[in-house]
């Protein structure tokens, strides 16, 4: 899920539910075993964006746009709200505590993150701007409903090799277009 010695000790949890504050807006992630979705809400609690992996692909969805995109590689997906593969990783010292939670603490060229149990509880991003996203809630070993892991019927879904072959066409009918 992250990192090995984080991820030895993960064993016994099989679901879990993270509520995160992420600057004015929040998040919300769910985990059941190698399935892991995030729901993005705005500064007004309204839900705008889903991302999942059903165990098989990932997806994002805008609830903006009423779209969703299958991406091709389903490792694509992988943000480190559910896993962190980032190069550079650095494993300090130093522990902490999230939620009353004992945390490993790495430290990577994006900035800091809490890990506790193969769960970031807590980010401190620190590139071109500074945002902190940490955990308010955790829930373990909970029911998570299954269409979490799915594309509302509502939203319409395209991959992204079937986008681009359709952005492709768009540009080369306008091309053609223009020569006549």
């Amino acid at each position: 899920m992250c990192f090995a010695e984080d991820a030895a000790d993960n064993t016994e949890i099989k679901t879990a539910i993270i509520h995160y504050k992420n600057g004015e807006s929040s998040l919300i992630v769910y985990i059941d075993g190698n399935k892991k979705a995030a729901e993005s809400f705005n500064k007004k609690g309204e839900k705008t964006r889903l991302e999942f992996f059903d165990g098989e692909n990932s997806y994002q969805v805008s609830l903006i746009d009423n779209g969703a995109v299958k991406l091709d590689n389903p490792r694509a997906l992988l943000t480190v709200y559910y896993f962190l593969d980032e190069p550079g990783k650095e494993k300090l010292s130093r522990k902490a505590f999230v939620l009353g939670k004992e945390c490993n603490v790495y430290q990577m060229r994006s900035g800091t993150y809490y890990f506790w149990r193969g769960i970031m509880l807590k980010r401190e991003f620190n590139m071109s701007f500074s945002l902190i996203t940490e955990a308010i809630n955790i829930e373990i070993n909970v029911p998570i409903p299954k269409d979490k892991f799915i594309v509302p019927s509502n939203i319409k879904s395209a991959s992204l090799s079937e986008l681009r072959d359709a952005q492709s066409k768009r540009i080369f009918g306008e091309l053609s277009q223009n020569k006549n």
